[in-house]
């Protein structure tokens, strides 16, 4: 019973820890996180009642687009193309200048006062005297064609052109957000704001911010020329942001869990206007202050002593904040209060482990003939990363940390690949999509195609997951066991014999290397040490006794006659012992 006691006394003092430390951590995101209060210090921020009418732009939040209530497009703008303008009638056309015929933001081209004469010659020449031809004298035949050319022609092409102006304007500034998200998708989001909140709160902030926003994707169409903003592909449902309010300028708890009830149900369905008012409107009968609801797409409310809320709905561009990272630590802590146990990783943050064996993970599937202590590591590796695989086997976790271009991505791809083999399943996780690229394109394809891959909530990263999937239910539908066990048994056989021939190597490689450095006496003492040493003294001397050839050539004549040959080996048999001795010295 003692026993009892002390583990549940045990256990509940890990729990009460545990939720401290995350408690902890998210009172430290939120401490270092700057909360906006006014919408446009925001990178960039389009109000989407700025989109202009007619055609080439669509907009879910205008009456006439509110059948396209369930449309996964919230705001589509195509590509305006410059119009040429009209030509002038050829009497008219020198009297106008091309700066002003070619301007649509004029009210009107005007008449120049005067043009040079086109028949004006020299003082020697011929043809008219007057250097210029002024309007006084030819407005009463140039005012007809003037005012019919402006009327029916100038006019309503630059009523087009302006509208095509105001569309390429969005275009660009669409545009430009398109390729901020592209290349800085880790550090920025783009979300649609909706439901502007003004108000100089009782705390003296002044807020005008959007209470309601939904993570939005940029898409952009080269064929056609469009871009189209819509939900993200995955996990973009509508959510209510108040970290600019104090708590008591919020709605009390029940209402708070309506409310996010509500917005559960809406996910990124935001097209129903109706139904954003009425949420809105719920929100602010639900705050202590007395507040007021304004019907308008305009952004034109300004901050005053009660809340004001109007829809003013508004494409944002904004760096990422911890409040994803807020939550989740919020949920841990939920979690932590109700579950039976608390995870051995959360125990070993918060107390000291027990002497003894590091326990085993859960058991591993019945047939896995991998699990041999073997290290299947398909990239080339060191003996540092191999002490790795080493470590995890004697603790939960180890910390690997380089500068760039240390190894550490192929180390990951080693280690995903051996734990894998293992039997173990693997999660990676970046705060850059871009470095689980890299990681992927460093995985053999066998087991590439196994990996689920979930970058970022973008369409493409939506289909790559599709993909992975696909992939992986395709090969279980064919796994054959017993073909992999004969497929298993050859590779093993394959690798027992590169080790075979790595060691014979090895050994050949030793048995050089002992024959380098081999001390060897040739010629009596004279020459002496290993063979490099023997070489260098041999070029050194190659000078003095260069002249003697080692090995004549069979063809070349003898340097001595035969006379001379039976002399020298006379001599040479007279040389006694002590003689040679003396001549060696």
């Amino acid at each position: 019973m003692q026993n009892h006691i002390e583990e549940t006394d045990f256990q509940t003092m890990i729990r009460q820890r545990s939720i401290r430390l995350f408690a902890f951590l998210q009172e430290f995101v939120q401490l270092r996180s700057k909360v906006t209060t006014w919408v446009d210090h925001y990178e960039k921020v389009i109000w989407l009642s700025d989109i202009p009418e007619g055609k080439g732009c669509y907009s879910i939040f205008r009456k006439e687009n509110e059948h396209f209530g369930d449309s996964d497009v919230w705001l589509e703008v195509l590509k305006a193309g410059t119009q040429e303008v009209p030509a002038p009638p050829p009497a008219l056309h020198p009297w106008l200048d091309p700066r002003q015929l070619t301007d649509p933001n004029r009210n009107i081209p005007e008449l120049l006062n005067r043009i040079p004469n086109p028949r004006f010659r020299n003082r020697a020449g011929h043809g008219d005297t007057a250097e210029f031809l002024y309007l006084e004298e030819y407005k009463s035949q140039l005012a007809p064609l003037w005012k019919q050319y402006v009327t029916q022609s100038w006019r309503p092409w630059a009523e087009r052109n302006r509208s095509h102006q105001q569309v390429q304007k969005q275009f660009a500034e669409l545009y430009s957000i398109y390729q901020h998200q592209q290349k800085f998708a880790e550090a920025y989001e783009v979300v649609l704001g909706i439901g502007c909140l003004a108000w100089n709160t009782p705390g003296g902030t002044r807020i005008k911010r959007h209470l309601l926003t939904v993570p939005a994707e940029i898409a952009f169409d080269a064929e056609r020329g469009s871009i189209a903003v819509g939900p993200v592909a995955e996990g973009g449902g509508l959510q209510l942001e108040q970290d600019m309010l104090e708590a008591g300028d919020r709605p009390d708890t029940d209402d708070q869990a309506r409310i996010d009830k509500w917005l559960d149900k809406i996910g990124h369905r935001i097209a129903d206007l109706w139904e954003m008012t009425s949420l809105l409107r719920d929100w602010l009968h639900s705050i202590p202050a007395d507040g007021k609801f304004i019907d308008s797409l305009q952004p034109d409310i300004e901050p005053a002593d009660y809340p004001q809320i109007s829809l003013s709905p508004a494409l944002i561009l904004r760096k990422r904040t911890d409040q994803s990272l807020y939550n989740a630590y919020a949920e841990i802590i939920e979690q932590l209060k109700t579950a039976e146990t608390i995870p051995g990783g959360v125990t070993s943050l918060v107390s000291i482990p027990a002497a003894g064996p590091r326990p085993q993970p859960e058991a591993l599937p019945a047939y896995n003939p991998l699990i041999d202590g073997e290290i299947y590591f398909p990239l080339a590796a060191n003996e540092a990363q191999r002490d790795i695989v080493r470590t995890l086997k004697r603790q939960d976790g180890v910390v690997v940390q380089g500068p760039p271009g240390t190894g550490k991505s192929q180390t990951i791809a080693n280690l995903i690949c051996h734990l894998l083999a293992n039997g173990q399943r693997v999660l990676v996780t970046s705060h850059a999509s871009r470095a689980l690229q890299v990681l992927e394109q460093m995985l053999p394809e066998s087991l590439a195609s196994l990996a689920i891959l979930a970058l970022d909530d973008s369409s493409y990263a939506l289909q790559k997951l599709e993909d992975s999937a696909t992939g992986i239910i395709e090969r279980y539908n064919h796994w054959e066991p017993e073909r992999t066990r004969k497929i298993i048994k050859a590779l093993r056989t394959r690798l027992g014999d590169a080790r075979r021939t790595e060691a014979r190597i090895l050994r050949d490689l030793q048995a050089l290397r002992e024959v380098e450095t081999y001390e060897y006496l040739l010629v009596g003492d004279a020459y002496s040490g290993n063979l490099a040493s023997i070489a260098r003294r041999l070029r050194e001397e190659a000078q003095l006794y260069g002249w003697f050839p080692d090995r004549p050539e069979k063809e070349a004549p003898p340097p001595i006659s035969d006379e001379e040959a039976l002399e020298l080996v006379r001599l040479l048999r007279k040389v006694g012992p002590e003689e040679e001795k003396i001549l060696r010295m």
